[in-house]
C-alpha cells in the first residue's frame, strides 16, 4: 500500500538553521499545564534506503516506488524512492520522547490517531524532526489521556510531511493510593489499603443492582464456575466464606483484614499481579444464609478495575455434595481494562480458579473427605 496522497515531491525552500529544542519534562499531575505549549522541533532522523527496506520488510509493503531504487530513480515521478507514509508514521514513536518526558507513571499506551495526513512525500535521504502541540489532558479511568498534535517536517521542504492527533494514557506511578489510580508498581501498604476502604465508604455501587440473579445487561458479560469439594463438612464450608479462604488462596490482601460477611460491608484489596499489584473496592449487598446454601454477593465499587457484581456461594445438594460456585456479571472499568481486556480475562480466570480451590478444600485434620 502506497500512502502518498499526490505526486508532488516536497520543494525546496530557502534553508533555515534549525535549532532542536531540549526535552520538556513534566510531572503526571502538572501535564495539564502544557496544554496549548509547542514542542520541539527534535533532533533530525535520517530516511535512509536501509531503514526504508527494513520497513518494508516488516510491513510487507515491497512496491517499487520504496525499494527498487533504480526503476524509482528512472520512472517514478518522485525523482527517486521514497518513504513508506506509515514509516514516518511510526516514527512519532520515537520522535515524542524527544519532546516530552512525563514523569511518574508506570507505563504509556497508545489509544489510537485520527485526522492523519501525509501532505507530501519523503525521498529516501531526507531528515525529518517532529514537533507537537499538548491539546488536551484529561483524566480517564485508570488514568491520565493525553491528545498531542504531531508534525513531522521535512528539512527543506515547504510542508509538513505528516499531521496526525496522537492519544496517549499514562498511568501513575504511585503505591500510595488514590481514586485515580487501581494499577501500581510495588504492594500497597496495610494503612494504605485502610485509608481506601475508609474513603470508599460513601461510593455508591458502579453497576445495576441485583445483576447477579438477573438477565445480564447489555454491554456486561456473564461467567459461572463451580467446583466440588475436597470433603464433606458443610460447617468447614460456611468458614471457608466467612474466613475469606477464596480470596487469600487467591493471594488477595484485605482490609479489614477479615470483613464481616453482612449486607453494607466495604472492603478494599490488592492483587498481586508480578511486580506489581491490583487494587479496588467493593461492598457486600447480600447475604444468602439458608441451611444447605451461604454465600454473599459483593458490587463493585468506582475504585475497581471492572464494574458489576460477583457471587461467592457454598452449597449442599440432597445427597450431601458440597459444591462451590463463582458468578460474576461484570465489564471492563476503566480505559485499561478495556485495552488489555484478553489480559483482564486471563487474570480473572486465574483468581477464579483460586477462589475455587479456597472454598472446596478439606480443613486440615478433616476425615470426611471423597
Amino acid at each position: 500500500m502506497s500512502d502518498t496522497s499526490s505526486p508532488t515531491t516536497p520543494q525546496p525552500v530557502s534553508p533555515q538553521p534549525v535549532s532542536p529544542q531540549p526535552v520538556s519534562k513534566v510531572a503526571l499531575g502538572d501535564l495539564a499545564s502544557l496544554v496549548g505549549t509547542t514542542l520541539g522541533p527534535t533532533d533530525g532522523v535520517e530516511i535512509t534506503q536501509e531503514r526504508v527496506n527494513t520497513f518494508a520488510d516488516a510491513t510487507g509493503d515491497h512496491q517499487w516506488i520504496h525499494v527498487d531504487v533504480e526503476r524509482a530513480n528512472a520512472e517514478s515521478p518522485f525523482g527517486g524512492p521514497i518513504a513508506h507514509g506509515y514509516l514516518t508514521l511510526s516514527l512519532v514513536n520515537d520522535l515524542m520522547p524527544k519532546m516530552l518526558e512525563v514523569t511518574g507513571t508506570s507505563m504509556g499506551v497508545n489509544v489510537g490517531v485520527d485526522k492523519v495526513r501525509f501532505p507530501s512525500p519523503v525521498p529516501v535521504g531526507s531528515v525529518v524532526r517532529g514537533t507537537a502541540e499538548v491539546v488536551s489532558v484529561d483524566e480517564v479511568g485508570g488514568g491520565t489521556q493525553a491528545v498531542v498534535r504531531v508534525s513531522v517536517t521535512i528539512d527543506g521542504a515547504a510542508k509538513p510531511e505528516l499531521r496526525g492527533r496522537h492519544g496517549q494514557p499514562f498511568l501513575p506511578l504511585r503505591i500510595a493510593l488514590s481514586s485515580k489510580s487501581v494499577f501500581h508498581f510495588g504492594h500497597p501498604s496495610t494503612d494504605a489499603l485502610a485509608k481506601l476502604a475508609a474513603s470508599a465508604t460513601a461510593d455508591a455501587p458502579t453497576a445495576p443492582a441485583g445483576m447477579a440473579h438477573s438477565p445480564t445487561p447489555p454491554g456486561y458479560r456473564r461467567g459461572r464456575w463451580t467446583r466440588r469439594a475436597d470433603h464433606a463438612d458443610f460447617d468447614a464450608a460456611r468458614r471457608a466464606i466467612t474466613t475469606w479462604a477464596a480470596q487469600r488462596t487467591a493471594g488477595l490482601t484485605l482490609s479489614p483484614p477479615t470483613p464481616d460477611i453482612a449486607v453494607g460491608i466495604t472492603l478494599a484489596f490488592a492483587y498481586p499481579i508480578g511486580p506489581g499489584s491490583v487494587s479496588g473496592c467493593c461492598r457486600i449487598v447480600e447475604v444468602i444464609d439458608e441451611p444447605d446454601r451461604f454465600g454473599f454477593v459483593y458490587a463493585t465499587l468506582p475504585h475497581h478495575p471492572e464494574q458489576g457484581e460477583e457471587l461467592f456461594l457454598v452449597e449442599r445438594d440432597g445427597e450431601g455434595t458440597i459444591s462451590a460456585a463463582i458468578e460474576a456479571v461484570w465489564r471492563p472499568g476503566n480505559l485499561i481494562t478495556r485495552i488489555g481486556l484478553p489480559a483482564t480475562r486471563f487474570f480473572q480466570r486465574r483468581a477464579t480458579d483460586r477462589y475455587l480451590v479456597g472454598l472446596t478444600a478439606a480443613p486440615v485434620g478433616n476425615t470426611s473427605c471423597r
